[in-house]
């Protein structure tokens, strides 16, 4: 049991990844590797976290913060961490549309039998 569980993180670890390995792969960022981007999807987290304690901009705030932190650890400019990030709302965007589609199709499926 505890084998499918390490196996399930390690899945969603990959795929939350993948978008910011692409992203720095694209922008041709220093640091590409899938460690550096490990860290940078870490630092992202907290960056995110600390940028929507603020009371009416935080959003936008949290947005840049996520842009710099991807910017500062894969060593790369301002504007590529943040085309970084837009390159990992976009996967997750179209992922999360993918996922509720097929969701929809298993649950109207199983009605429908």
């Amino acid at each position: 049991m505890e084998i499918a569980a390490l196996v399930i993180i390690l899945g969603i670890l990959v795929v939350s990844i993948l978008p910011v390995w692409v992203g720095a792969k694209i922008v041709g960022a220093n640091r590409g590797d899938f460690l550096w981007c490990f860290v940078a999807m870490l630092l992202s987290g907290i960056l995110q976290a600390v940028g929507t304690l603020v009371p009416i901009f935080g959003n936008i705030v949290a947005f840049l913060l996520v842009g710099w932190g991807f910017a500062m650890v894969l060593q790369t400019g301002f504007i590529k961490g943040l085309i970084i990030h837009l390159i990992q709302i976009v996967f997750w965007a179209v992922f999360a549309g993918i996922a509720s589609v097929m969701f929809g199709v298993a649950v109207l499926g199983v009605f429908m039998a």
